[in-house]
């Protein structure tokens, strides 16, 4: 934590219009000063977008914005930073695709040093084996593919072709061995796994629904029927897997007038 004279000089030098991130750094570290940089006027606009993602608060930054090379440059500055840790999570969703790949030791280094997440630092650099070594845990994997996948919508596998097939086989084995994580990427999966877990789910939903006789509500599976339905919603054209349009025996063939 640093003193609060430090912080509020920071931010006082960020509202008279201070460009250099490393300046302002700990107004960056503390997420109630760093919104304050996101809105307040005056703000240089490398410093009010580094304020958003350090606050939280991506979708401030204009589309423009987020190309700015400007703001390339200064987040990756402060890769392997405290104020870096805070913002390399948020910029991970809304980077341009592969920013990272130039910045890949670095960002690996961050990983290292438990200032950037692993999730984060394999999106950003992209769907390369050297990332996919980052990744070992169900959901950090399935948050990797998503940004992989949406990097390329016109295409939203193509992430697979990139990887080594045994660090392939690794993450999917990984990832769909947790019905929650693997629902949450589904669109972004193969179609043999994507398959795989929508139909697991969906038998586990049904099954728990007529043993137990629960409300829907309450049955366990259904978490990861809503998180597979909400990743199809942010994945277009892409329309949700037969098995989740119609969990409970409630296919339109199956209907009677």
């Amino acid at each position: 934590m640093h003193p609060p004279s430090i912080l509020l000089t920071a931010t006082a030098r960020a509202l008279h219009g201070a460009s250099d991130p490393h300046v302002i750094e700990p107004a960056l570290c503390n997420p109630r000063l760093a919104c304050v940089l996101a809105l307040a006027p005056n703000v240089h606009p490398v410093i009010s977008a580094l304020g958003a993602l350090a606050g939280g608060l991506p979708d401030v930054i204009p589309s423009a914005g987020r190309d700015s090379p400007a703001l390339h440059a200064a987040i990756a500055s402060l890769i392997g930073t405290d104020a870096g840790a805070r913002i390399l999570p948020w910029w991970a969703e809304v980077a341009p695709a592969g920013w990272g790949a130039s910045h890949a030791a670095a960002l690996i280094d961050a990983v290292q040093r438990d200032r950037c997440p692993c999730w984060a630092a394999a999106s950003l650099i992209g769907p390369t084996n050297d990332a996919a070594a980052l990744l070992h845990r169900p959901q950090e994997i399935a948050d990797a593919i998503r940004r992989w996948g949406q990097a390329t919508s016109e295409d939203p596998t193509a992430w697979v072709d990139c990887l080594a097939e045994t660090q392939r086989t690794r993450l999917l084995s990984a990832l769909c061995a947790d019905h929650d994580a693997a629902a949450s990427c589904l669109p972004w999966l193969p179609e043999a796994n994507a398959s795989d877990v929508a139909n697991n789910v969906v038998t586990h939903i049904k099954r728990t629904y007529r043993a137990a006789d629960l409300p829907l509500a309450l049955n366990p599976y259904v978490a990861a029927l809503s998180l597979a339905l909400n990743a199809y919603a942010t994945a277009p054209p892409r329309r949700p897997h037969q098995a989740c349009r119609y969990p409970v025996g409630a296919h339109p063939a199956r209907q009677t007038a």
